[in-house]
């Protein structure tokens, strides 16, 4: 998605500093950062719903996003819900360097940051420690099993599990796997995100519609899970 697209969505996307995402993000964070007087960088910030919830735990906060009209719809968003200590910053997070780091570098549902080899350039962004918040693919998940039936290994490069193996590696590690909500998948929803796990060649893409439209709608429900990654960098 461009900057553009980002900007058309701008009036559209949900601002939810209660989500759960955001309440397992501060109940984790508020132990290991309130009162040391640490900033942190909100990429791909989106409407500011993370920062809305986070910014009481630190000194100052700065809001990353491609997008003028979501930053500045984060910026009134966040000011709105009391949270003054923010500032915004537009910039594309693939290919921008800061001159100053903040000591957390903060990433929630930003597919910038999914890929095991894509996580890790957080780390440019922060002195002291990540936490990137994504999606897990549970072994409920439809996506999963129409894989399965595929013949796919789901052990690409996408899921919050390699991650965080991938980082445990070299740094202390910890992380929180949550439950965010019961959705039901669309078909095109489906197909788009199974195909990223495949070669998708026209064969694939064939198979794919065929499993899903032999579906009944009750195989289409799943428990959406994602997980909190944090890594310490000191």
């Amino acid at each position: 998605m461009d900057a553009q697209q980002w900007d058309d969505l701008a009036d559209m996307v949900d601002f939810e500093p209660d989500k759960s995402a955001a309440d397992i993000a501060y109940d984790f964070l508020k132990e290991k950062v309130e009162g040391r007087g640490w900033t942190l960088s909100d990429l791909g910030c989106g409407p500011g719903s993370l920062t809305a919830r986070l910014g009481p735990l630190f000194n100052r906060v700065r809001m990353i996003d491609f997008s003028r009209k979501m930053l500045e719809r984060a910026y009134s968003e966040v000011t709105g819900y009391g949270v003054t200590n923010v500032e915004i910053l537009q910039e594309d997070i693939t290919t921008y360097v800061p001159d100053v780091k903040t000591d957390v570098a903060l990433a929630c549902a930003c597919p910038p940051f999914y890929r095991v080899s894509d996580a890790p350039k957080m780390e440019i962004f922060a002195t002291k420690a990540c936490v990137l918040i994504m999606p897990t693919l549970v072994q409920d998940s439809p996506v999963r099993k129409i894989l399965k039936e595929m013949g796919v290994d789901v052990h690409p490069s996408i899921d919050a599990e390699l991650v965080e193996a991938d980082r445990s590696r070299c740094h202390h590690t910890e992380s929180v796997l949550f439950f965010e909500t019961r959705e039901m998948l669309t078909p095109l929803v489906m197909k788009n995100r199974c195909i990223r796990y495949t070669d998708g060649s026209s064969e694939s893409v064939k198979r794919l519609d065929e499993i899903i439209s032999s579906m009944d709608d009750d195989e289409r429900y799943y428990d959406r899970w994602s997980k909190l990654v944090y890594w310490e960098l000191e």
